[in-house]
């Protein structure tokens, strides 16, 4: 368990420091392939998508809680930011 904890303690950093990325640079490159960037967004939009990303790297912390419930209430409180962000976002 404690690998475990460890590996999301790692996954939160990197998808919310990438989402801090966003916001204070206010410029989102989103995902490449080999067919060119899917999206690139400026200012309010790449704001928005970061604050989604920090939403979403904030999922994974319910691992360090310490029962089942209270994990399922952080994860849901996690994905109810996540839908304010698609909805503010487009507004």
């Amino acid at each position: 368990m404690r690998l475990a904890r460890a590996m999301a303690l790692l996954m939160s950093v990197v998808i919310s420091g990438l989402g801090a990325l966003a916001v204070v640079t206010r410029y989102y490159y989103g995902r490449s392939s080999r067919w060119g960037t899917e999206v690139t967004l400026y200012d309010g939009p790449a704001v928005w998508a970061g604050i989604g990303l920090i939403a979403i790297g904030l999922i994974p912390m319910g691992l360090w809680f310490g029962s089942a419930r209270k994990a399922a209430a952080w994860m849901v409180g996690c994905a109810l930011l996540l839908v304010a962000t698609l909805v503010l976002g487009r507004s």
